[in-house]
């Protein structure tokens, strides 16, 4: 049986080297430029936001069938995106016609595993992060695709600063009621499902 030998406790040092040493101070500039005057996502509710978040919610479980993800996976590849760009974008418009606005943050989570050493590590090193669409000027989804292409692989070309460093970084204006940067987050769950009774 193969022994990873990059422990988590290596990559926790190796991180807050990188913090220490200044290293990441230009991914930091990244974050702040492209965060900057970040509002927060407004969208219709059927009862007041609560002053104080509560976590309470509920789940709402819907199937994409394989013919419409055929023809995702078809438009993906002729626009040069991944479904994973197309299924963030088509969300990020969805938000749009419901918020009303032009500028949308949506959270999503990262591997973490930027490092060949971490490849077999056991633990989680998942980041967040915030990619920010611009909806302004009524593009067409295929100009927006190519928006969020250029967003995501920005994104993740700068994925090193632990979240809780960037929302350090920026010091927004803090609201118990909402998260900071971005209220809702995106997860494509791209790997097979195990067959069991709970659906």
């Amino acid at each position: 049986m193969h022994r990873c030998r990059f422990q988590f406790a290596d990559h926790a040092c190796w991180q807050r080297e990188q913090l220490e040493s200044g290293h990441l101070n230009r991914e930091i500039v990244y974050w702040r430029r492209q965060l900057d005057g970040i509002g927060p996502l407004h969208l219709p509710v059927d009862r007041p936001r609560p002053p104080l978040q509560s976590f309470r919610g509920a789940t709402e479980r819907f199937e994409i069938g394989p013919r419409l993800t055929a023809a995702l996976r078809r438009l993906s590849e002729a626009e040069g995106v991944t479904l994973f760009m197309t299924l963030l974008a088509a969300f990020q418009v969805l938000l749009h016609r419901y918020s009303g606005l032009d500028d949308i943050a949506v959270a999503t989570p990262v591997a973490g595993r930027t490092r060949s050493e971490t490849e077999g590590l056991i633990g989680c090193v998942l980041n967040v992060l915030v990619m920010r669409g611009d909806l302004s000027g009524g593009p067409t989804f295929a100009d927006y695709l190519r928006r969020t292409r250029e967003c995501c692989l920005d994104a993740y070309a700068h994925q090193s600063v632990p979240f809780e460093k960037v929302v350090e970084a920026l010091d927004p204006v803090r609201d118990l009621s909402r998260q900071p940067l971005a209220q809702v987050m995106f997860v494509l769950q791209n790997a097979p499902l195990p067959r069991c009774g709970w659906r």
